[in-house]
Parts: structure tokens; C-alpha cells; sequence
């Protein structure tokens, strides 16, 4: 079993190639994909054929969106439809890391699935968005796929 990790050089990323055996791993930097270009990723994911994708790339500097609300969407929303479509194609799994900034932090208890989402920033908002893509295609055209939030991520990183 081929599994694909892109973003493998960040924080989540890192930690999951390293639990993980690593004669099945693929793991992917921001300099060897490109999520927010279609063709890129059609390339690439199509070259290394993998039978899981992982995906915890995100632009993800809260600041940073705000500034640029068209780049965190193209990365964080088009890149999570990208990477579906490629991955529907070609009866891949899809796991698509998202965050638990698609809330805004106002309940009084922990959040569950069935919790209504409410971003209070771009990049909760973009986020919500790649979710949404990722969901789509899953009740739509039945890719295989599965969305997991996190809070925050502690390791090594």
C-alpha cells in the first residue's frame, strides 16, 4: 500500500511520515506539489499512483489569510477540490485534515461532528470550504474520504 502525505514537511505532516512505515510512505513538500494547481496535482498524484493520500497542506497563517483571502482560498478550498477530483478519478482514499477553526469557539463544550460550523476568520472560512469540496465529492461521485479536525497538534515539531 502507496501512502502520499502532502505537507510532509510541516508539524502534522512530519509526525505522521515518521509513525507511519516508512517503505509505504510518499511524502510531499509544498516544492514538490502544488494543490492549488489542478495540473500539478494530476501530474504528480498520477505519477506516484498511491492508493491513500493524506493531505495536511494548508495555508494557514490566520494573518497571512486575512491579507490574502484569494491565496488561502485557492490553497485551502481549491486545493482540497483538486486533490478530490484526482483522487475520485482514480479510486484513491482521500484523509483531508481540517481544523477546528471552521468553529467560532463559543460553545461551552467540546465540539462534535454534528456541531454547526461558524468561521470567524478566512481561514476557518477556507477550511470549512476544502470540507465542503471533500464531502461534495464524497455524496456526489462517492470518492472515498474522510475529514478529521484537529486542535492543536503537539510532537517533536
Amino acid at each position: 500500500m502507496k501512502i502520499l502525505i502532502i505537507g510532509a514537511n510541516g508539524q502534522l505532516g512530519s509526525d505522521i511520515v515518521r509513525v507511519l512505515d516508512s517503505r509505504q510512505v510518499i511524502p510531499l513538500t509544498h516544492k514538490d506539489i502544488e494543490i492549488a494547481d489542478k495540473d500539478c496535482v494530476q501530474k504528480i498524484i498520477t505519477s506516484y499512483n498511491p492508493d491513500i493520500v493524506i493531505n495536511t497542506a494548508a495555508y494557514h497563517n490566520v494573518k497571512e489569510c486575512e491579507k490574502d483571502d484569494i491565496k488561502s482560498f485557492k490553497v485551502n478550498a481549491l486545493g482540497a477540490k483538486n486533490l478530490a477530483t484526482i483522487c475520485k478519478k482514480r479510486d484513491i482514499i482521500l484523509v483531508h485534515i481540517s481544523t477546528d477553526y471552521v468553529f467560532d469557539g463559543k460553545k461551552r463544550k467540546p465540539y462534535i461532528e454534528l456541531d454547526s460550523p461558524c468561521p470567524l476568520n478566512v481561514y476557518g472560512l477556507t477550511k470549512l470550504a476544502g470540507e465542503y469540496y471533500c464531502k461534495a465529492f464524497s455524496v456526489v461521485y462517492g470518492l472515498k474520504t474522510v475529514c478529521l479536525r484537529y486542535f492543536n497538534v503537539y510532537g517533536p515539531r
